[in-house]
């Protein structure tokens, strides 16, 4: 597959929300920030990924801002907006490192809504009443943009080793040395990783079950500074068709490392029902209980009569 096989979608960023809300920032703040952004952008000198990530962004009016209120997040990306923000306390120089991954890995994100990859986020369950086939589009588009961000502080750990004379282990040579097996790699351990089935699945499930009605606990608290009301650019990933699926996997420089990707894998592991309930089990709270009606609530609706 080609870059020309792929659709592309033609850029229409809301960001008068944004242009609203850095209009209450003081130019001492603006100043800082500024400056705290491109001490990470710089890092692009030592990150191959992180600079493909940086110049597409450059050419497609992505903007970018520090959180300072954000939590349990280390940055986010706006569908609809073009607008990347990282927290507040990963913009410091000890945590360079984890920043050259969530940089990239929003930018990520910022991409696939530019090709319409982006599903809406936490629907409702009538407009999404299937909420394994809606989970399985948020793990597809994360997976996706942790490979590239894990990848991205990879490149930026090597160059870091290698200016101090530490030797690289085989494995991460091997890592660095095969780009598209290393995306593919870590596309694939995105679903397997504990701490993903906890953020992710503790998230969806209470955001579906409140929009339910059948779950009255509280949110995960996540305190973002931006919130639009903008919509996604497109439908997010079409779970029904795994050859249009794969156009998921086109890199910011052209090719697609997904391009020759098995299909019992994708099948089997990625698009199954049960990947995504084993996601929603994961709520902290009353997880049988949470899980019961959800299932119980999206049977109900599948097979309510259409209006």
């Amino acid at each position: 597959m080609t870059a020309r096989d792929l659709k592309k979608t033609e850029t229409r960023w809301d960001q008068s929300g944004f242009a609203a809300l850095k209009a209450t920032w003081s130019a001492e703040r603006i100043k800082k920030d500024k400056t705290r952004l491109k001490s990470i952008f710089n890092m692009a000198a030592h990150s191959p990924t992180l600079k493909q990530a940086l110049a597409w962004a450059e050419a497609h009016g992505v903007q970018f801002f520090v959180d300072h209120q954000s939590v349990n997040c280390g940055g986010y990306y706006t569908p609809g907006t073009g607008v990347v923000a990282i927290a507040d306390r990963y913009t410091s120089a000890s945590s360079i490192a984890y920043a050259v991954q969530v940089i990239t890995h929003e930018i990520r994100h910022a991409w696939q809504d530019y090709h319409g990859l982006c599903p809406t986020d936490f629907p409702g369950p009538v407009t999404t009443p299937d909420f394994a086939a809606y989970f399985i589009q948020l793990s597809l588009i994360e997976a996706d943009a942790t490979a590239f961000g894990k990848r991205a502080e990879g490149e930026f750990l090597a160059a870091k080793l290698k200016k101090e004379n530490i030797p690289l282990s085989l494995c991460f040579q091997a890592a660095l040395a095969d780009e598209k097996a290393d995306l593919r790699k870590k596309f694939l351990d995105w679903s397997s990783t504990p701490k993903t089935t906890r953020y992710y699945g503790d998230a969806a499930s209470k955001h579906y079950g409140r929009a339910a009605g059948i779950y009255k606990g509280l949110q995960p608290p996540r305190n973002l500074e931006f919130i639009s009301e903008a919509l996604p650019l497109g439908p997010g990933p079409d779970i029904t068709d795994s050859q249009r699926l794969l156009e998921l996997g086109k890199t910011f420089s052209g090719w697609n490392y997904l391009a020759k990707f098995p299909k019992d894998i994708l099948l089997k592991k990625i698009l199954s029902p049960s990947m995504a309930l084993s996601f929603y089990r994961a709520a902290n709270d009353d997880q049988k209980q949470l899980t019961a009606a959800i299932r119980k609530n999206c049977l109900r609706q599948k097979f309510l009569p259409h209006p």
